[in-house]
């Protein structure tokens, strides 16, 4: 069986599943450096204030421990951030909540959850 290989930097997470009426193993890669971007927004439209910022930064932190090491995280996290952005918000901030929980919705599946 052939090997096709793509890397990227920060590789972290791989799905692998079979490919219908192909006969291979694919395997996918999201990685953590585009995680972490939407969570960093994330974190900003949830600690919007100057004087949050060490909450923004243990918050992010914290994520994106949780990601690398706890199965179950990614739904765990957009569970939390669909909670968050049930309040309201201002337009900017909610835009940024709803990118990142559709972004995690839709790589979950790559991030070993």
């Amino acid at each position: 069986m052939a090997r096709t290989s793509q890397v990227t930097t920060g590789i972290v997470f791989t799905a692998r599943y079979r490919v219908k009426n192909v006969g291979c193993y694919c395997i996918q890669v999201t990685d953590l450096w585009h995680v972490t971007e939407y969570l960093a927004d994330a974190a900003e439209a949830i600690f919007d204030e100057k004087k949050q910022q060490a909450q923004r930064i243990d918050w992010l932190k914290q994520r994106c421990h949780e990601l690398k090491n706890k199965r179950g995280a990614v739904g765990s996290i957009v569970a939390e951030l669909k909670d968050i952005a049930q309040k309201k918000h201002p337009p900017k901030r909610q835009e940024a909540l709803h990118k990142t929980i559709t972004y995690l919705s839709n790589q979950g599946i790559r991030m070993n959850d």
